[in-house]
């Protein structure tokens, strides 16, 4: 259950976690330009790789809770801005 709980906290979340990996990468690209430019460019493509691999882990992130909600037989949690108000 405790694994079902942290995957869906990841999911909520995942923009926050993309966006902090982006970041971090440019600035990395941001110094190596000053070290080794060649380094910089290739950090363009890495930042465009990993949108695309974020594409990709995003859907993946989706199949493992509803599999892992089907073998709990729990129902699929929902993201807490779609949970209705009490």
């Amino acid at each position: 259950m405790w694994l079902l709980r942290i995957l869906t906290a990841l999911q909520e979340d995942f923009g926050l976690w993309l966006m902090g990996i982006l970041i971090v990468e440019g600035l990395f690209a941001f110094i190596m330009m000053f070290m080794f430019p060649p380094a910089s460019l290739a950090m363009v493509f890495l930042g465009l790789i990993t949108l695309a691999l974020s594409i990709i882990v995003k859907m993946c992130l989706g199949w493992a809770i509803r599999i892992l909600a089907r073998a709990l037989r729990v129902e699929v949690p929902t993201a807490k801005s779609e949970a209705p108000a009490a």
